[in-house]
């Protein structure tokens, strides 16, 4: 992809490139006459109204076109200045808004028209671009700067104690920078429909020079005699156009981070119908990227009403292999060996229509995958008919363990409830093949159970195979029919039926706490920001070296207890409370549950541990991204978040916090999705923290991390309005 992205941008650059040079590779004059008007046997493309040479006027007729480039590019820097500095003040967001609205009113044409009278026409394009571009692309970057600002690693910039500028210029900026480029592209292309519109009406370049526009309107009333000396500057026109937005589109797509979620694509895997009853036949499959093998797969066959789990270590390639039996694995992967889908080889067009119709999917991280503009019953329905889902309501969301008054909401969901809706998506419509990574992860045992069902019955029916990817073996053994492991090697994982050695994680050493509270909440409630009560009178403390873990049904409001506590969402009642004598607010470390969404897609993990912990005063040059050596992910440094693993991601967004050496940290579900080794490593992590005298405040759905902490907070109390 990145070879056709770069022919692109050089193809489009080549077509710029003679449009600048095109009066010196003129072969004739473009202002004498050569021969009679409308002679289509002169020259290469004959001659014009005026008997001029038509190639050389139109080698020649493009330049005045060229200013249209950086007048889209200055249009859209102001434009994009602008959208960052309103998406961190909701007062000037919200006059933006209402600006740009207005200005939609405005017909552009008759200013540009009216200030060409007065101006040359670059200048009148560029004033028009001030007052009515910029505001319209601001608004534009803007909502799309939206959901960044309040985006994770945004709130872990501040929570660090960086400016305004300084989270807009080092955060917001390079995640928003291919929406930016992008969106030049769009800018440049009015403006110059802009100067085409100045042109044909006289009141740019004057006769006889050459220029496209005036062209078009000289010629038109020869076009029967030669089309060309017409249809040759109209064409020129478009395929300026058309470069000047490719090739920004194409730089926009080089500055794109990698996704876990990005658009996918296929290799030259053959596809057999070897095992005509299975829903999925895999022989002898390899998976490579640049080479090197991801992972291998001998043989691995999945019949209807069969439930096969998948169990390994972080970052072996288990999401790689759904993205293999879904038909789509990641961009950048070579798939060779027999893959039989449905019983039958399929050719391209033949896996996007089983991946349409065959194929349920339920991501490792849902929050990525659920937009929240949208209600529950529409993120469940995912553009669906109710003929191809079924009935969406209360019924179906009691089966997940989801209360009946979440199906009308915006699908604002705590991590468990997202994990659930993104199940109901993948699995209402009955797949023939139902895909799971890691659909347990950050849920309490009442969830869990929910969860275990849902996949039972639909074994039960016979209805589809499912393939679960998942470190809970509790819950591998109560669902699947056999469990195949990924085991790690030389040369990427091998799927095998050999389990590897298991790890114990509640026997860490622990250090007694101090008697000197670090942490005191006294009174606190917490609502929603529409003012739902989630939390109320919630009063604990939290000592210097101790760990404290958080329990309590998913959708309760403990990830935005603490949210509350490091000041990221508005208290309703009570105080947070660390003593300003022992420890500062931006001492305080906050490990969200999403790490899809709390590290920054452009920038490298090993940078943004680095400047996490800048301010650390231990930690120097090399040292700043030891916490990825801790968690055994130091080769993690050089990737971007969409380069990893959701369990080498979780680890990350770890390191990041512990480089800034908090004195409170707060991890919300830190072993969610985690196999037992790493599990193991990110406690004792942890432990080593307590034990050096901060706190630690963990949120967790798993009995075993609350084990192995000191003390146990059962948050049970829900608000009247959540039953």
């Amino acid at each position: 992809m990145k070879i056709r992205v770069l022919t692109t941008l050089a193809v489009s650059l080549t077509l710029i490139g003679v449009v600048a040079f095109g009066p010196i590779l003129a072969p004739a004059s473009v202002t004498e006459t050569g021969s009679v008007p409308w002679d289509p046997f002169t020259g290469l493309l004959g001659t014009d109204n005026l008997g001029r040479d038509v190639w050389s006027r139109l080698l020649a007729g493009g330049v005045g076109f060229l200013p249209a480039l950086p007048l889209g590019i200055a249009t859209t820097l102001v434009a994009a200045v602008v959208a960052l500095i309103a998406c961190q003040s909701p007062r000037l967001g919200a006059v933006l808004a209402q600006a740009s609205a207005s200005l939609l009113a405005v017909p552009s044409a008759v200013v540009v028209l009216s200030a060409a009278v007065l101006l040359p026409s670059w200048a009148a394009v560029g004033l028009v671009m001030t007052v009515l571009g910029i505001p319209l692309s601001a608004r534009q970057l803007h909502a799309a700067a939206g959901p960044l600002a309040s985006s994770g690693f945004v709130e872990a910039a501040r929570l660090r104690g960086e400016s305004r500028l300084l989270v807009a210029v080092r955060e917001l900026a390079p995640a928003l920078s291919p929406v930016v480029v992008a969106d030049m592209g769009i800018r440049c292309v009015a403006a110059m429909h802009l100067l085409v519109g100045v042109h044909v009406l006289g009141l740019g370049p004057q006769a006889p020079s050459p220029d496209w526009a005036l062209m078009i309107r000289d010629n038109i009333s020869g076009v029967l005699l030669s089309p060309v000396a017409t249809l040759a500057p109209a064409i020129a026109l478009s395929f300026l156009s058309l470069a000047l937005l490719a090739g920004l589109d194409a730089a926009a797509e080089l500055l794109r981070p990698p996704e876990p979620h990005a658009q996918r694509g296929w290799s030259d895997a053959t596809t057999t119908g070897t095992d005509t009853e299975a829903s999925v036949h895999l022989c002898d499959v390899e998976v490579r990227r640049a080479g090197r093998i991801v992972i291998r797969v001998p043989r691995f066959v999945v019949r209807p009403g069969e439930v096969v789990g998948i169990q390994g270590p972080s970052g072996v390639g288990k999401s790689t292999l759904l993205g293999v039996l879904a038909g789509d694995p990641a961009p950048g992967l070579h798939v060779s060996g027999e893959i039989s889908l449905g019983g039958r080889g399929l050719a391209e067009a033949g896996r996007r229509c089983w991946r349409r119709t065959s194929i349920g999917l339920a991501e490792q991280d849902p929050g990525d995958t659920i937009d929240a503009r949208l209600t529950v019953r529409q993120v469940i329905a995912d553009g669906r008919p109710e003929s191809a889902t079924g009935p969406i309501d209360a019924t179906l969301l009691d089966r997940a363990g989801l209360p009946a008054n979440l199906l009308d909401r915006p699908a604002r969901l705590s991590g468990g409830q997202a994990a659930r809706v993104s199940m109901l998506r993948a699995l209402c419509s009955d797949p023939e093949v139902l895909l799971l990574d890691e659909p347990t992860a950050g849920l309490e045992s009442g969830s869990i159970a929910a969860v275990t069902r849902l996949v039972r019955e639909r074994a039960e029916t016979l209805s589809g195979a499912t393939v679960v990817v998942s470190h809970d073996e509790a819950f591998l053994a109560a669902v699947c029919d056999r469990v195949e492991h990924v085991v790690p090697g030389a040369e990427g994982g091998t799927v095998t039926d050999d389990p590897a050695e298991g790890e114990d994680i509640t026997d860490l050493s622990l250090a007694t706490p101090t008697e000197s509270g670090l942490l005191r909440v006294d009174g606190l409630d917490v609502a929603t920001p529409d003012g739902r009560l989630l939390l109320e009178d919630v009063t604990f403390e939290v000592a210097a070296g101790e760990m404290l873990a958080v329990q309590g049904p998913s959708g309760l409001g403990k990830s935005t207890l603490l949210r509350t506590i490091c000041g990221l969402h508005p208290m309703r009642a009570g105080t947070p409370t660390p003593p300003s004598e022992v420890i500062a607010p931006e001492e305080i470390g906050l490990v969200a549950q999403d790490a899809g969404l709390a590290l920054n897609p452009f920038w490298s993990i090993g940078r943004q541990v680095a400047r996490a912990g800048a301010g650390s005063s231990s930690r120097t040059g090399a040292g700043s991204t030891q916490p990825l050596a801790d968690l055994n992910v130091a080769e993690l440094a050089g990737r971007r978040p969409g380069e990893c693993s959701g369990g080498q991601r979780q680890r990350a967004n770890l390191a990041r916090s512990l480089a800034g050496e908090p004195e409170l940290l707060l991890v919300d579900e830190p072993t969610a999705g985690l196999d037992a080794r790493a599990a193991r490593t990110v406690l004792e992590i942890l432990a080593e923290q307590a034990r050096r005298g901060r706190a630690v405040v963990i949120v967790t759905h798993d009995p075993d991390v609350a084990s192995a902490c000191h003390r146990v907070l059962h948050v049970e109390r829900f608000s009247p309005s959540s039953g």
